[in-house]
């Protein structure tokens, strides 16, 4: 043990002489106290010539005397000088005095006397707040606490234990002598004395890492007024009170409107409403109630073109009060003179100033002004610059942006071996009928007042035909925008646009974007009826259970891509195989030649690469082909057994009679009825 002491670092040594001035001993003693101070040891040696007995009183009196007054072991002393009697020798004695390190307490458990917050939940929603009311919804969680009130106790705790060195100084601050030092704690806005847990600040509880804590919280209500960036409305925002809070009174109130000088559309009915439900405490969470609106300023209406003659393409039918519908009032093509009025020019209106809850005025602005729609063979009127007026005899059309006058070919009678074909440019107006075997082809608008019997029909634009389209199958009509129908029986129709039909289909074969068919009691019987966008009929079929398709098909342009992908895939995939023949029939030499046999390799690369590409692009034409998120038919009265929907590839056969306004469409690839 006297080996391991010497060994220890930083002892620090105090001496005692072996033979004072006024009593000479037997014996030298040296006092080792550790550089901690937390242990002492000594050495003991015999004075030559001298001899005598020591006591654990001696020993400790030295001990004393160099200043270790704590932790001295008496009884190990006793053995020291017991064996140093039998046998006089020099002695290291292990430590015989020992410090004691400072002991943490141990708090007790804490019991909570009030109501308080635990959630980390309930805290978020309540830390930063100022005001009881912006927290009105946690008040059965909540209770309002004053200084002095007590929050909470803490039972069986145990005192911080202080520690001590050999040389008697203490170690260690406790928390007692903290308490007894300011007399009380404060943390978390709470005073801490004596394991009892008062508040500091008015406010609410809430637990927080184990330890209570008070949320200064104001319990008086709140009145605030709050208004929109632009000035135009001002409201009243109410805050509850909680326990023991006042509320604002009506003063208050009008000192806030006063304040924020509010002198405009002040709702004195909702301010005194307001402050009544102050006082009868029926306010009992936020409110915001509109208190004052200013008078918006009113833009002008913007001007706009008043158009003289039809400028739509498809044109909806009158429906009469039995419900049959026809276009005998109806004319797609406009014949003007020169100097008719065209359109007509309406200025924008005046707009009206405003004002805000400030009184301060709001200005307004005018509509937008319009302009007259000068095109081919119009102009402004010298008369009135309001009017667009024809500077020669023709047919007025609207293409959206302008106006413009083009000749028009004017037939007064029937399309037959009298006029034989007809081919025109522009527009046509037959008068009567288009006789079976004759052809008619415009570039414009064609409207026919008459029927259209058994003949082929090219048109530029829209076509109208009062009446009908009638004959044996051999028939057709082509359209590059819409066409207008009386009826059509045993036709057919390819239009790139809208198809109307005033009353029925029978027994033909329709193409458009859209169709509708107005007739009630027979819309559509036999036949195929084929759209892009919707098919819209009210009766479909007949009682026979004729065979009749309404069908909704990908559009034209993306089938014809998807068929010219799949050609020139083809095509790539037999170049190909030339390509591979072509290399397994060189010869060994040629096979030897690296550069003729990088030129096969390249170009099979480049034609595998197109291949890809072609069928990548095959896949995505695929997807946008089937799909019919915004494509539907509808049936407004009846549709009858016989009659088949389809959409692409999907197809339903109606079995039974299906009654009322339902609509189809594709949902997850099954047709649905809606």
């Amino acid at each position: 043990m006297a080996t391991e002491e010497n060994s220890i670092d930083n002892i620090e040594r105090i001496e005692t002489a072996a033979n004072e001035v006024s009593a000479p001993e037997f014996f030298i003693t040296e006092v080792r106290v550790a550089a901690d101070k937390m242990s002492a040891s000594l050495s003991i040696g015999p004075v030559t010539g001298q001899k005598g007995i020591i006591t654990a009183e001696l020993l400790i009196s030295k001990l004393n005397k160099a200043g270790v007054v704590y932790g001295i072991d008496a009884d190990l002393l006793g053995k020291v000088a017991d064996s140093w009697n039998r046998n006089p020798r020099y002695i290291e004695t292990p430590p015989i005095a020992k410090g004691s390190y400072p002991e943490p307490g141990k708090e007790g458990l804490l019991k909570m006397v009030v109501k308080h917050l635990t959630t980390a939940k309930d805290i978020n929603k309540a830390l930063g707040k100022k005001y009881y009311g912006e927290i009105a919804a946690l008040a059965p969680k909540i209770q309002r606490v004053d200084p002095g009130t007590v929050i909470a106790r803490r039972e069986g705790s145990i005192p911080d234990k202080p520690g001590q060195n050999v040389l008697g100084e203490i170690l260690g601050k406790t928390r007692e002598a903290e308490v007894s030092a300011a007399g009380i704690v404060e943390a978390n806005n709470i005073y801490i004395s004596k394991n009892v847990y008062t508040a500091a600040k008015t406010g609410i509880v809430y637990i927080e890492k184990e330890h209570p804590a008070v949320m200064p919280l104001d319990f008086n209500g709140l009145a605030d007024i709050q208004t929109s960036p632009d000035m135009m409305d001002a409201h009243l925002v109410i805050l509850p009170a909680g326990e023991n809070g006042t509320m604002p009174t009506e003063d208050d109130v009008r000192n806030l409107i006063a304040e924020k000088q509010i002198i405009y559309g002040l709702n004195e009915e909702a301010v005194k409403g307001a402050v009544t439900r102050f006082t009868d405490g029926s306010i009992i969470a936020q409110e915001v109630i509109e208190i004052a609106r200013g008078l918006p300023a009113v833009t002008g209406d913007d001007g706009y073109v008043e158009f003289c003659f039809n400028t739509e393409s498809s044109l909806t039918p009158n429906i009469s009060e039995d419900g049959s519908a026809d276009y005998k009032n109806l004319n797609l093509i406009t014949s003007v003179s020169e100097g008719d009025i065209l359109a007509i020019l309406h200025p924008p209106g005046k707009g009206t100033p405003g004002v805000d809850v400030l009184g301060r005025p709001r200005p307004a602005l005018d509509g937008k002004k319009a302009f007259l729609p000068v095109g081919t063979n119009t102009q402004v009127s010298r008369e009135n610059q309001d009017h667009l007026v024809a500077v020669t005899n023709g047919i007025a059309r609207y293409d959206g942006r302008l106006v413009t006058i083009t000749e028009g070919h004017y037939i007064n009678g029937d399309v037959d071996y009298s006029t034989g074909n007809v081919f025109y440019e522009k527009s046509i107006t037959i008068k009567g009928d288009i006789k079976s075997g004759f052809e008619v082809k415009c570039g414009g608008d064609l409207q026919v007042h008459g029927i259209i019997e058994d003949c082929i029909i090219d048109v530029g634009e829209s076509l109208l035909c009062k009446y009908g389209f009638v004959g044996n199958g051999k028939g057709i009509i082509n359209a590059k925008s819409d066409v207008n129908l009386g009826f059509i029986k045993n036709q057919n129709v390819n239009c790139a646009g809208s198809v109307n039909i005033a009353k029925e289909s029978i027994n033909s074969n329709i193409n458009a974007s859209k169709i509708q068919i107005h007739g009630n009691t027979l819309s559509a019987a036999g036949g195929i009826l084929t759209a892009t966008n919707s098919i819209i009929v009210r009766t479909v079929g007949n009682i026979s259970g004729i065979k009749t398709i309404l069908q909704i098909v990908p559009p034209p342009e993306l089938t014809e891509e998807f068929n010219k992908a799949e050609a020139a895939a083809k095509d790539f995939t037999d170049k190909l195989k030339k390509l591979n023949y072509q290399m397994q029939s060189l010869p060994p030499k040629a096979r030897l030649d690296a550069e003729l046999m990088k030129k096969f390799k390249n170009a099979t690369i480049a034609v595998q690469q197109q291949i890809a590409a072609l069928e990548d692009r095959q896949r995505k034409l695929h997807i946008q082909m089937n799909n019919f998120d915004d494509a539907f038919i509808r049936i407004d009265r009846v549709a009858y057994p016989g009659t088949i929907f389809k959409f692409g590839q999907r197809n339903m056969v109606l079995t039974e009679m299906l009654n009322g306004v339902k609509s189809l469409r594709l949902i997850n690839m099954e047709i649905k009825i809606i």
